[in-house]
């Protein structure tokens, strides 16, 4: 009879490997990462972003900055060539097996994945001690394309905290693990969490930057509750940590936490193309380029060319990552300003039609001043127009987000005439508002005075509200050659 010894370090290592199966069997590679490595492009550089899926299931989007060796400082440095590529996979233990695809601009995005080249991938997932996030995942890596392509994702930053276990007893609290405060629009960042009271009535309460819910209503001070479940909601109202408390008496009997923080947005926004929305999809991918390897750790929203507004509606109402990058290429006078009034915005690119006129509505002795305005879409496509938005108007519902973050990053304003008339001096009055036009004719005569002897408002009256903004004297061009994306790249602050 053979008999098989188990040493002390051999007992050890097994107590170790047993345990590390064990937390990788819960692993969540779900977030945000620093990724470094090289495909047959050459060296690279960038963020990823991963999303795990409850059958374990891994995508991810990798946005990359291509580098190359600088003599002068004897070490890498970008190039200016940037691209991207995409990840599915599933996750077994510890071993991330699918396919690496390198994906070029949006058209692999409007059009699936089948073209696009792509190699069979097996990474790896080394795990340390929690890092400063919160997470055990060291890194995930490994090659792909032979020994021309290799990843090595770092610095995870989670997309959600792990909850915490449920408490001991039958008092229940069972909170969402992250709040999203939306200081313009509270409650855009609204959810519904539970509690339970066991046995006897119970008092709660809330610590910390976050506000209580009963059917709507703000709850002041403690809320007294009787035995039973009861639904609340609860809305983050600034960056920290959340605790509700349930207690009978001066003894606290459960507590749950929670993670609140304020959104972060960066605002792409698209309305009227007219006969020019088959620039559409260069033109955003083309802004997207430039600036979303720039902002990392943002998650990207977007319709894309579906134009389906829920898609983005439903992304907002997710308070996973309160740093996001909305991409709406469709946007309505709803929408526009249901983006301005969160009073979150860092940054802002705007791009369709526009041009100058009269308020519309406004008193008689302003009929002599023409003020930039620009189209929106309807929710069908930007092929033909919604509703005109006016300087004043977007100057007003940017004061919330000015409150909350200070000035925006930038503001690019890509639309006729919204620094001048320009060289449509001549045109100055051909697309009025039709009442407006009457009650000029009526009270500046007829024929209307000429373009030099109006007066002017264009959106640089949002000067004071973005560090860097550009506005266009008369035309702007679609394909987007005429956008200083220097400029743009060098106001963007994404941690501020």
């Amino acid at each position: 009879m053979r008999r098989h010894l188990l040493t002390t370090a051999g007992a050890l290592g097994l107590g170790l490997l047993l345990a590390g199966s064990a937390q990788a069997q819960d692993l969540n590679l779900g977030g945000t990462y620093s990724i470094t490595g090289k495909d047959k492009s050459g060296r690279f550089r960038g963020t990823a972003t991963l999303t795990q899926d409850a059958d374990a299931r891994v995508t991810g989007d990798l946005q990359l900055e291509y580098l190359r060796w600088s003599w002068s400082s004897f070490s890498y440095a970008p190039s200016g060539a940037r691209g991207s590529a995409r990840l599915d996979a599933q996750l077994r233990g510890q071993t991330l097996r699918g396919r690496r695809y390198t994906t070029t601009g949006l058209s692999n995005v409007l059009t699936g994945l089948d073209n696009a080249e792509s190699f069979q991938i097996t990474y790896g997932v080394a795990l340390d001690a929690p890092n400063a996030h919160g997470s055990r995942v060291k890194s995930v890596g490994g090659r792909f394309d032979g020994d021309r392509g290799q990843d090595s994702l770092r610095d995870h930053r989670p997309s959600a905290p792990t909850p915490p276990p449920p408490p001991a007893g039958n008092d229940r609290i069972e909170l969402p693990a992250r709040l999203l405060a939306v200081p313009g629009a509270p409650e855009e960042g609204r959810q519904a969490f539970t509690v339970r009271v066991d046995g006897s009535a119970a008092s709660l309460s809330i610590a910390g930057p976050g506000r209580l819910l009963r059917a709507g209503a703000p709850v002041s001070g403690a809320l007294q509750l009787q035995p039973g479940t009861h639904r609340l909601e609860l809305e983050g109202t600034g960056d920290g940590r959340v605790t509700v408390s349930l207690r009978r008496g001066s003894a606290e009997v459960t507590r749950a936490t929670s993670e609140s923080a304020v959104e972060r947005l960066y605002a792409i926004l698209w309305g009227y193309q007219g006969t020019e929305i088959d620039y559409l999809e260069g033109d955003v991918a083309k802004t997207l380029r430039n600036v979303l390897p720039h902002l990392p750790g943002y998650a990207l929203i977007e319709d894309g060319a579906s134009f389906d507004q829920r898609k983005i509606e439903d992304a907002l109402k997710d308070p996973t990552n309160p740093r996001r990058v909305v991409n709406d290429w469709c946007v309505s006078r709803e929408d526009l300003f249901r983006y301005l009034r969160r009073g979150t915005l860092r940054g802002i690119a705007w791009g369709s039609h526009g041009f100058m006129e009269p308020f519309p509505g406004c008193p008689d002795e302003e009929l002599d001043l023409f003020e930039s305005r620009v189209w929106t879409a309807p929710p069908s496509g930007p092929r033909t127009t919604d509703k005109k938005t006016f300087v004043r108007e977007w100057r007003d519902a940017l004061a919330a987000s000015v409150r909350t973050h200070g000035p925006l990053d930038f503001a690019l304003m890509h639309s006729c005439c919204t620094g001048a008339i320009g060289s449509y001096r001549d045109e100055v009055w051909n697309y009025t508002d039709a009442t407006t036009k009457s009650r000029a004719r009526t009270v500046l005569g007829d024929p209307l005075p000429t373009h030099d002897r109006l007066r002017y408002r264009s959106f640089d009256a949002l000067q004071p509200q973005a560090r860097y903004l550009k506005t266009y004297v008369g035309p702007s061009y679609y394909g987007y050659h005429d956008v200083n994306w220097t400029h743009i790249r060098n106001s963007l602050e994404p941690s501020r």
